[in-house]
This record gives C-alpha cells, structure tokens and sequence, in this order.
C-alpha cells in the first residue's frame, strides 16, 4: 500500500504531467488513491484507501461523497498554466 500511495504522491507533485497525458486543462484536482480487485468482496480501506471490487466501483463513484473526508486524497492545483 506504501508503495500505491508514493505512486500518487509523486503524480500530485506534477499535476501538470497528468494535465497532458488526459488531456485536460483543471487549475486544481483531488487525486484519490484506489486499489481495483476482481475479487467480489465489499469495500474495505487500508491505511485510508479503499479497495474495492470491480463489481462495485460504480457504486463506490456514486457513494463518494459520503466518504471522502474518511480517505486519504492529494489535492493539488496549479496557476501557471
């Protein structure tokens, strides 16, 4: 899980890498850290990161409001583009 969570540390601090490999153009974003599985198990988190079924990742999309103050996230945003 350390390692998952570098990962995205490292894509936070150069958000204007992740800008052109998608193709957007944001000033800020919220980067959320999830672990997919194809194993049919109900959503668990682990040191603050879900991991969740492949089966249910729509409904873990539309329950995320509910739980994002509960999960580790990266904010970042930049003004110079």
């Amino acid at each position: 899980m350390n390692r998952h969570l570098e990962k995205v540390g490292l894509v936070a601090r150069e958000p204007e890498v992740l800008m052109s490999r998608i193709g957007v153009n944001w000033g800020e974003a919220l980067l959320i850290p999830v672990v997919i599985t194809w194993h049919r198990a109900s959503t668990e988190f682990i040191e603050g990161v879900p991991v969740v079924s492949i089966y249910q990742i729509n409904s873990f999309i539309n329950g995320l409001d509910g739980i994002i103050d509960n999960i580790k996230t990266f904010r970042v945003s930049w003004s110079h583009l």
